[in-house]
């Protein structure tokens, strides 16, 4: 039921392809900042994203060493499959999130909601975002969260200072005006 992106391609659950709606273009600003980011990275967005579970692939040195006792060492690797946190997963994730928020508050300020009830609803998405990065959705990429960096990223939003910190805001905010000037 996640919604993914391998590379530069997004995949979407079956249950979104029913029925895209307008609230699914914060999920979709998510996934196109993860696509931007391997697209500017490639292969280094990939490893970055997999560590440390990525380390696994030592373990399979332990086949070669199993003529000698260095093969129990090899086998520690296996230790890297534990729920290890991984700063650098969760500074991608944060990336993508706090595009998330800027998408939710667009699509509000096109509802004319006023800052304080943008500010009301972004309670329960800090909350509900934070809870990814603890949980096991992202295999306990940041136990200890990361709500006060949602938070600080919310008022930025709510500045509208954000958008000169990346032109991807920018870009984001062009391209869903002219999407609704489609509709």
């Amino acid at each position: 039921g996640f919604v993914t992106t391998v590379g530069e391609t997004v995949y979407f659950p079956n249950k979104y392809s029913e029925d895209l709606k307008p609230k699914h273009l914060e999920v979709l600003g998510h996934e196109f900042r993860h696509a931007q980011d391997y697209d500017n990275w490639n292969i280094g967005f990939v490893i970055l994203y997999l560590l440390p579970q990525l380390l696994i692939i030592f373990s399979l040195f332990s086949i070669l060493a199993v003529i000698n006792p260095w093969w129990l060492l090899a086998l520690l690797n296996l230790l890297w499959l534990a729920p290890i946190p991984s700063p650098a997963r969760a500074w991608l994730e944060l990336r993508g999130y706090t595009v998330s928020l800027f998408m939710l508050n667009e699509l509000w300020l096109e509802e004319n909601l006023d800052l304080t009830q943008r500010r009301h609803n972004f309670i329960k998405y800090v909350e509900h975002f934070n809870h990814q990065f603890t949980s096991s959705n992202y295999y306990f990429m940041q136990p200890w969260g990361i709500q006060e960096k949602l938070q600080k990223n919310v008022e930025k939003i709510l500045q509208d200072t954000i958008v000169q910190e990346d032109p991807i805001y920018q870009r984001l905010r062009i391209a869903l005006k002219a999407s609704q000037s489609n509709l």
